[in-house]
This record gives structure tokens, C-alpha cells and sequence, in this order.
């Protein structure tokens, strides 16, 4: 049985196949991927976090093939998109470069993210 809702598996489904031109790893993280190990109903989350193997300059190529389907990326959080079906999406590009530089600056808002550990996830 799954807990993820059929747009969220759709979201899923779709990045997966936008990702496999560039050969990027994709890998659940956060609230999500906690429930995959452990059942624990308590533990809710409205979006599904991502990380995705590619730097930034390729995510920048990954963010013109999800909004040719249809995905929005929110203004104010570059890591926030939401799907034409409803689902939300927030996507971390986490490549070798910025895996070793233990973070990411995002190129329009200036927010830096931790990526610290993600050298594991990818493991």
C-alpha cells in the first residue's frame, strides 16, 4: 500500500523520465522518504521532497522540461513547484560539484540550502 497520493505518484513518474536525459540519480528525501521505512501515519507531509543529481547550470535544462509539462515553479522558493495535477513538489539540486561544496545558492533568490550529508543519500 502506498500513502503517496496518485498526483504525487504522477509528479514522481514524470521527473523520474525528465531526469533520465541527463542520467541523474533521483532520490527521495525528508517526510517522504521517512515513510517508505517507517509507518508512522502521525508523520504527514503535503509535498514530496527531491534531490536530483545534476548541478546547477543542468538544473536550469531540468527547469525548462518540467514547465514545458506544465509545472510551476514558485517564485520566491526556486525549489517549489507544483504540478498541473495539484501535487507539490520541492527539488533539490544536489550534483558532485555541490554535494562537495556542502551547499547550494539558488541564481535568482540568493537562499542557500545545506547539502550537507548528501554525499549519503546518493550512496
Amino acid at each position: 500500500m502506498t500513502w503517496l497520493l496518485p498526483e504525487q505518484l504522477a509528479a514522481l513518474a514524470e521527473l523520474q523520465e525528465a531526469c533520465r536525459r541527463w542520467g541523474a540519480e533521483v532520490v527521495m528525501i525528508g517526510a517522504t522518504a521517512y515513510r517508505a521505512w517507517f509507518n508512522d501515519p502521525g508523520r504527514y507531509t503535503e509535498d514530496v521532497d527531491v534531490a536530483v543529481a545534476v548541478e546547477i547550470e543542468e538544473f536550469l535544462d531540468l527547469v525548462e522540461a518540467l514547465a514545458a509539462l506544465g509545472w510551476r515553479q514558485e517564485p520566491r522558493r526556486e525549489h517549489r513547484w507544483q504540478t498541473p495535477a495539484g501535487a507539490r513538489v520541492d527539488l533539490l539540486p544536489a550534483g558532485c560539484r555541490l554535494r562537495a561544496a556542502g551547499r547550494i545558492e539558488w541564481p535568482q533568490s540568493g537562499m542557500v540550502m545545506n547539502l550537507i550529508g548528501f554525499e549519503h543519500v546518493f550512496a
